[in-house]
């Protein structure tokens, strides 16, 4: 017997509808006494993982979404647990589907972030053949630089606000082509290490005792009047002597010249 019991939920062959999602639960008991950890893993047999729909979580459990009829065949899980290796598989039918024309739906519709994060689109495309998805900007540009597209999604990486913009989404198969449209938005990021931006403060901000606190520029700082200042009479103003008519006729004190004061020799 196997040293470890592996078993699958569900029934050993599986038959679903294009389009729809199927679950893979992978459980395993180790039959001895261990301390390795078990190891779980999915293949196809003959084949890939469907690329980009589906998810594999390493505990055993396997999501594949959107399935084709390409997906049909077997699937193994293997369990690993030191040098022990057990494997089980089942089988995926999927229906054959009528013709039908493509239909597109992207999620998220739209995405809002900063310069330098990251945004992925999902272009969830069914239809008869299975159609050919493809990825551009508007107005038929091509992808920018740091964009990829991985099976149906589009991965945009450190964006910049050149980024911003709507993305198409196309589908096409034999029956037509469908677009669908997703819109980005970059905010942008502001320099942590630049300066705030200063501005010049008012006078009137800060007002300064004993002076007027209406004035803006330095200026028209005029110390403050109060109100009962206005009934101080000014200081008088000097008026010069009134001259009466006889002192008109009041003659001159006569000038008399200054003899000079000559050099004199003291001596006889």
């Amino acid at each position: 017997s196997d040293p470890i019991e592996v078993n699958i939920s569900g029934p050993k062959v599986q038959t679903v509808r294009p389009g729809e999602t199927v679950q893979f639960d992978c459980s395993a008991q180790p039959k001895f006494r261990t301390q390795d950890p078990m190891v779980f893993a999915w293949t196809k047999e003959n084949g890939e993982l469907p690329p980009g729909r589906c998810s594999d979580s390493g505990y055993g459990l396997l999501i594949i979404t959107a399935v084709e009829s390409q997906d049909s065949g077997t699937y193994v899980c293997t369990v690993t647990a030191g040098t022990f290796e057990v494997k089980k598989a089942l089988e995926l039918q999927v229906e054959d589907a009528a013709p039908a024309p493509p239909s597109v739906a992207i999620s998220p519709p739209y995405h809002q972030v900063s310069e330098a994060g990251n945004v992925m689109f999902d272009c969830q495309a069914s239809g008869s053949p299975t159609p050919e998805v493809s990825w551009a900007r508007a107005g038929g540009f091509p992808l920018g630089r740091r964009s990829r597209v991985q099976g149906s999604q589009l991965v945009l990486e450190f964006v910049q606000m050149e980024d911003e913009g709507e993305y198409v989404c196309t589908a096409a198969n034999s029956e037509g082509m469908e677009e669908g449209r997703a819109q980005l938005y970059v905010e942008r990021q502001q320099d942590r290490n630049a300066r705030p931006e200063t501005r010049p403060r008012p006078y009137t901000e800060e007002p300064i005792p004993g002076i007027n606190t209406g004035n803006s520029y330095p200026e028209d700082l005029y110390p403050r009047r109060y109100p009962e200042e206005d009934n101080i009479p000014p200081p008088p103003t000097y008026r010069p002597p009134v001259q009466y008519p006889e002192e008109r006729n009041v003659e001159e004190a006569p000038q008399y010249p200054i003899p000079e004061q000559g050099y004199r020799n003291p001596s006889p």
